[in-house]
């Protein structure tokens, strides 16, 4: 597969490197611009980037469901829990703007919609995950839900910085947590293009089989 050639893989992995590092250097950005929490608390760099981050990565199931129909009830699922991260990460429009605790309303029925186009076709759903479990581009999605979701919440929990600063800055285990969960989601999407470019080139190699 084209994708699996050592060109392509190691062209990749550059790619890669100078992305995870653009990003950590646009996290110095925010460490050099003083924000006021009261004003602009959810209005960082960091905080944009995330959100642009998964909007990337909402573009690249949508169209891998695109490029394979028998992907799609995967993609489906993979796209819905996609917009519940992206509702999470500006929760603070709703409670402003909207009503308190609107957010979490609209994550259960735009989780519960997509889970419902996608057990329409369960066999093609089993086939899709069966599919993707076995494929790179799990692990790397999987590291990163884990950095965002489960490391990046104890890094910014109170007790670690009370045990390790003499005086407890909020600023910096907020600033610290932000930033993992941006390393999380920049594995995420890279994890996404993976898959993308598996379900893209998977489809080309059976369709050039086929006109033999």
């Amino acid at each position: 597969m084209i994708t699996d050639s050592i060109i392509s893989v190691t062209l990749r992995f550059l790619v890669y490197v100078f992305f995870i590092l653009g990003v950590t250097q646009l996290l110095f950005i925010d460490t050099a611009v003083s924000y006021d929490p009261n004003i602009v608390q959810e209005a960082t760099l960091t905080e944009w980037l995330q959100l642009t981050f998964l909007a990337l990565i909402l573009f690249l199931f949508y169209i891998a469901g695109k490029a394979s129909k028998g992907k799609r009830p995967m993609t489906n699922l993979l796209i819905g829990v996609t917009l519940v991260v992206m509702i999470r990460e500006v929760d603070w429009f709703f409670d402003t703007y909207i009503s308190v605790g609107a957010w979490q309303i609209l994550t259960v029925i735009v989780f519960v919609t997509f889970l419902f186009f996608s057990f329409k076709e369960m066999k093609l759903l089993k086939n899709g995950i069966k599919d993707f479990i076995k494929h790179p581009s799990f692990g790397i999605i999987l590291c990163g839900f884990l950095t965002t979701f489960v490391f990046a919440p104890v890094l910014g929990s109170l007790n670690i910085w009370k045990a390790v600063m003499d005086g407890y800055l909020k600023s910096i285990a907020e600033g610290a947590e932000e930033g993992v969960e941006l390393l999380g989601y920049s594995f995420i999407l890279i994890g996404a293009f993976e898959y993308f470019l598996r379900v893209k080139y998977s489809r080309y190699k059976i369709s050039s089989f086929n006109m033999k």
